[in-house]
């Protein structure tokens, strides 16, 4: 019995010290920035003509499927 109290306390001391390193505010925080980097690089690649041509082509020859894999 003493041996579960101590792992119980031992994984409420790391559950504190992990609340003082990363709150809630600032995961939330990084997740937008996250969100909106993708946004924006999804905005820039549906602007590119050539993402458009490729994505849009019903049959795609390999060299095709290599662009759109890269981009």
């Amino acid at each position: 019995m003493l041996y579960i109290a101590r792992r119980l306390a031992n994984v409420a001391a790391v559950y504190d010290s992990m609340d003082t390193i990363t709150s809630g505010g600032d995961l939330l925080l990084t997740l937008l920035l996250h969100v909106g980097a993708a946004a924006s690089i999804s905005a820039l690649l549906a602007r590119l003509a050539i993402f458009r041509k490729v994505l849009f082509t019903e049959v795609r020859d390999s060299d095709q499927k290599l662009r759109l894999m890269l981009l």
